[in-house]
């Protein structure tokens, strides 16, 4: 089976101008209007759900969004399971804060000691006795001796002045959908 065709340049051009109009037309759609410098849809073009959290290098929130407050010099991270949903903790950065360290302690175990002390014997096998009652003192106090329990008293001290923990980090705005 042979299939012949006469394709004229008429032809081609109208084929051409028919594939660089459909993706025009595609471009359009998918990136949002008629403004080449804005590739891309403008953020009130988008159906974010409310609760949608978004960052923003701008000096307010865009229409539609407020600021979530509670993240002001704090750290964003993913909920845990079984974690507190837009739960936080420690002490929240100030402007540009460096915090070389954040307050922590150190734990320190003393258990305390012992000594133990040979107490010599008097040699030739003699036994001391106490003149009042006769008591043998080799006995009453045997040679080999062992101290009371002697605690060091070290103690640590806490380090760092604000409670919380130290990162690099950038300041933006966090609005949240309304």
């Amino acid at each position: 089976m042979r299939i012949e065709t006469n394709i004229q340049t008429r032809h081609v051009l109208v084929i051409l101008l028919f594939i660089v109009t459909a993706s025009t037309i595609g471009l359009v759609v998918a990136y949002g209007g008629t403004n080449p410098p804005v590739m891309g849809h403008t953020l009130g073009e988008i159906e974010f759900p409310s609760g949608t959290v978004m960052l923003f290098n701008l000096n307010t929130c865009p229409p539609g969004w407020s600021e979530l407050t509670s993240a002001r010099g704090r750290y964003i991270v993913g909920l845990p399971a079984g974690g507190t949903q837009a739960g936080t903790t420690g002490t929240a950065l100030s402007n540009l804060e460096d915090r070389a360290v954040g307050q922590h302690t150190h734990a320190i175990t003393d258990p305390g000691h012992q000594h133990t002390a040979n107490r010599p014997r008097i040699s030739g096998g003699a036994t001391l006795y106490n003149t009042a009652d006769s008591t043998d003192w080799h006995t009453m106090y045997p040679q080999n001796m062992i101290t009371d329990v002697a605690y060091t008293g070290i103690t640590v001290q806490n380090t760092g002045a604000v409670p919380g923990t130290n990162a690099p980090y950038i300041q933006l705005l966090i609005c949240q959908k309304v």
